[in-house]
């Protein structure tokens, strides 16, 4: 008896959980640690950090001149976490 059908791609297994899951608070949080200090040559401490999943936010909790030196480069920022995080995984806003 042939089973009668097109061979399916492992890929196409997990395709359910890649439109589900969210990468977890600490990934996104080390992503943006090692793009801000390749981009802007700054160490930004992970405590000052939290990424709310949700709503797509990471929140920074820094001094003036950094913060507003990170909201300038933001969309350059975002790019980067979206190639390395993924469309759907990265943030949409930094505040």
């Amino acid at each position: 008896m042939a089973r009668g059908g097109d061979v399916k791609k492992v890929s196409d297994l997990f395709a359910k959980y890649r439109n589900v899951l969210r990468a977890p608070e600490a990934s996104v949080i080390e992503a943006f640690v090692s793009i801000s200090e390749e981009l802007l040559g700054v160490v930004v401490p992970k405590e000052k950090l939290t990424y709310n999943p949700h709503t797509k936010t990471l929140s920074l909790r820094l001094n003036g001149a950094l913060k507003s030196e990170i909201k300038l480069h933001e969309q350059e920022i975002i790019a980067h976490l979206k190639g390395r995080l993924g469309v759907q995984n990265a943030p949409k806003h930094i505040v």
